[in-house]
């Protein structure tokens, strides 16, 4: 066999064997910078579902800076292995905009961790809507680097009674039904 030939075989083996494979060669080949960008453009079921599309893609979707989760008519473990997914890859990477539209149920610890989480990493722009009874985190209320929240709880909202948002500039409140007497607490927003 002559080296004409074992080249082009070797050359054959390494073309791509349909279009698909092509074009996930040609997206392989971007630049992070690229790849980050063509991510935050996604919600953040197709950015996670971006990870099965290489090695490469594996580790970019927790990149997303931005985080929304709405539960909708889809399984509510589901749901909460999504959000639960997010987090726990995220690691200490800071988080632009977190919104979470959910029910309540049995399941206001978990939603407590996540508001938590969001906080943790810096979140600068939160947007809650919650359906049942839910006391808020105490560090949702009192984080320092929060810009803008907008609570929904239309059945019943708890709050502690120190509410300090230094950095707040804007705050909506929808459909909020009290659970407390008003006057109790002690709002700072400077």
């Amino acid at each position: 066999m002559s080296d004409l030939s074992i080249y082009k075989r070797q050359r054959q083996s390494n073309e791509p064997q349909n279009e698909g494979d092509a074009s996930m060669k040609n997206l392989n080949n971007l630049l992070d910078d690229v790849l980050v960008d063509i991510i935050s453009r996604l919600d953040i079921k197709e950015a996670i579902r971006t990870s099965v599309l290489s090695k490469r893609w594996e580790y970019l979707w927790p990149s997303k800076s931005d985080f929304d989760f709405e539960e909708g008519c889809n399984d509510r473990r589901n749901f909460m292995c999504i959000v639960d997914r997010a987090f726990a890859s995220r690691n200490s990477s800071s988080i632009n905009e977190f919104c979470l539209s959910c029910e309540v149920g049995h399941d206001d610890s978990h939603i407590k961790t996540w508001i938590c989480a969001a906080v943790k990493r810096n979140v600068h722009f939160a947007d809650i809507k919650l359906d049942g009874v839910f006391v808020l985190p105490s560090c949702l209320l009192t984080c320092a680097i929060l810009t803008s929240l907008s609570l929904s709880l239309p059945r019943g909202l708890c709050v502690p009674t120190l509410i300090c948002l230094s950095a707040l500039k804007s705050l909506e409140l929808v459909s909020i039904k009290f659970s407390f007497y008003f006057s109790s607490i002690h709002l700072a927003l400077c």
